[in-house]
């Protein structure tokens, strides 16, 4: 089961390296199709990458939660079994709850970025992207309220 947790651990890593890199393209993208003044390019590309973003962060999420039930499980065995990372990993993961939703800004704040971009040009966009946008904030909704486990601070 350590070794279960260390594959998620080098999972999250590479998720968050993943999401860095996208989000470097999309601006170059979109800098480059500003350019070329391609708005309706930029809008489908940007409600496409929304989703994108929102699932990279679902699947962060879920390798999260999953990692921290298995230390918390592996508190279980008895304490001459355990090697004493586990009660480690439990305290140290209390005490930055806020700093561990910081540390995935990679993920997030494409996803804000991209949502307060398409409400500014809300008249510009078509049915289609406006629908599309609907279920973006869905997703974005989705996301904050799937972190709240997180924080003491959401119901």
């Amino acid at each position: 089961m350590r070794s279960e947790i260390t594959a998620r651990v080098v999972m999250l890593h590479n998720q968050l390296n993943i999401a860095s890199v996208l989000f470097f393209f999309l601006l170059l993208a979109v800098i480059f199709l500003a350019s070329q003044n391609n708005t309706e390019l930029i809008n489908w590309l940007l409600l496409g990458s929304f989703v994108v973003f929102a699932s990279l962060t679902f699947n962060y999420q879920a390798n999260q939660m999953t990692m921290e039930a298995v230390a918390k499980y592996l508190l279980k065995i008895p304490q001459k079994e355990a090697s004493g990372w586990e009660d480690f990993y439990n305290d140290y993961k209390k005490r930055v709850r806020m700093i561990s939703v910081a540390k995935v800004s990679a993920l997030i704040l494409p996803q804000i970025l991209i949502l307060i971009w398409l409400i500014i040009i809300l008249k510009d966009l078509s049915q289609p992207q406006i629908l599309l946008l609907a279920l973006d904030g869905l997703l974005g909704l989705a996301v904050i309220l799937n972190f709240k486990y997180k924080t003491k601070f959401l119901p």
